[in-house]
């Protein structure tokens, strides 16, 4: 049986956990810091639950605090309420999981399973020391929102990444927030003190898709100016390609050679400028399927898959909707009603997290007051 520390000065809050989980837990409860930083740090437990309501000490410094113990388990936390700041606080330190008693029970018990299950026991104990999460440098980390596991996994996976220069692929549905995770890896990469140049590839006209990615000499055609391009003017960089399967053949051949050696070609000039550009694409196709269908080049594939990242849909993270709400209508001063939230967890979202966005923008344009019901949610 798996044994647990339960941070809490909340003897109700106790006695539901205990209730809940039915046996299926052995529960101790630590009511001082002094207990809980024990507890965390004696290879005696397999979990720490925190209740970041407390009255023995400052929560938010605790927590810090027990994050930094060396060799320390899996922290969630679990309250009998929704405190959304404070799951944002714990995100921040690499802590995913925001439990609510009331409801997240069978959630709760699943994950805590699943972190035992991958990771090697400790010493003395069926403990299971979590993998640090570690934080992120970078505006992008910071709005890059979640606590559950697979937006763990994400952030992780940015970090693995952040001594590498070479190209990453990004797949995603739309509105899964690609750009954002790429932006991320710049923000943690060896070249982020260069510019981040995104550029969507189906938004570039046809006609001067060339001059607009590789720059443009003057005379090139009617009314040329000398001018650079997005790889120019991401040099020391990154450039962030979206819709990379929307490039047409002509243009994937030229890609492919700033891949493979670095230097580009105005149009209308003769001579080659090198370049040094991290490359990041992204897509919300099958891009093997593309190659197989002979719509994507071979060669340029496997240049460009070289690192990948897959974002998941919000579909399988929908923990993470609370957080995404709440930091979306903080500046309108707005908030969900509970009946709210429900039917936000209930909905599918395949515009994934725009579409949330969009539907709290205009839930919070119509509502009267400063409580949006499920009335005000339009799909």
């Amino acid at each position: 049986m798996r044994s647990v520390v339960y941070v809490t000065n909340d003897a109700k809050g106790f006695s539901l956990l205990v209730r809940s989980v039915n046996g299926q837990l052995r529960v101790c409860r630590a009511q001082t810091a002094a207990a809980a930083c024990k507890a965390a740090s004696c290879g005696q437990f397999d979990a720490l639950f925190f209740d970041p309501v407390l009255r023995c000490a400052n929560a938010k410094h605790l927590l810090t605090h027990l994050a930094s113990i060396p060799n320390r388990p899996p922290i969630f936390i679990v309250s009998r309420e929704c405190w959304l700041l404070f799951a944002r606080f714990a995100a921040n330190l690499g802590i995913s999981g925001y439990y609510v008693l009331a409801g997240d029970i069978n959630r709760l018990l699943a994950d805590l399973e699943r972190y035992c299950a991958r990771m090697p026991p400790v010493a003395g104990s069926t403990a299971v020391p979590a993998g640090e999460i570690p934080s992120l440098d970078g505006s992008a980390a910071r709005f890059f929102l979640g606590t559950s596991p697979d937006a763990a996994r994400i952030r992780r996976a940015v970090y693995r990444l952040r001594l590498s220069r070479d190209p990453v692929l990004v797949l995603g549905e739309s509105g899964s927030g690609k750009e954002l995770v790429s932006r991320m890896v710049h923000e943690n990469s060896p070249v982020r003190d260069g510019p981040f140049i995104p550029v969507n590839a189906s938004c570039l006209p046809e006609a001067l898709a060339e001059s607009q990615l590789f720059g443009t000499v003057r005379g090139a055609f009617t009314g040329a100016e000398s001018h650079s391009g997005y790889f120019e003017s991401a040099d020391g960089g990154t450039l962030f390609l979206d819709e990379v399967a929307e490039l047409t053949p002509s243009l994937q051949a030229k890609l492919l050679r700033v891949v493979e050696d670095g230097m580009i070609t105005r149009v209308g000039s003769t001579g080659a400028r090198r370049v040094s550009v991290r490359l990041i694409c992204a897509s919300n196709r099958d891009l093997g399927e593309m190659v197989d269908q002979g719509m994507f080049r071979t060669d340029l594939y496997y240049r460009l898959d070289v690192l990948r990242l897959r974002i998941p849909p919000l579909r399988n993270r929908k923990e993470d909707i609370p957080l995404l709400a709440e930091f979306r209508l903080r500046e309108r001063k707005k908030q969900l009603s509970l009946p709210a939230l429900d039917r936000l967890r209930s909905y599918y979202w395949p515009g994934n997290v725009r579409q949330l966005f969009h539907c709290l923008d205009r839930a919070a344009g119509i509502t009267p007051s400063d409580i949006i019901y499920p009335e005000h949610l339009d799909f």
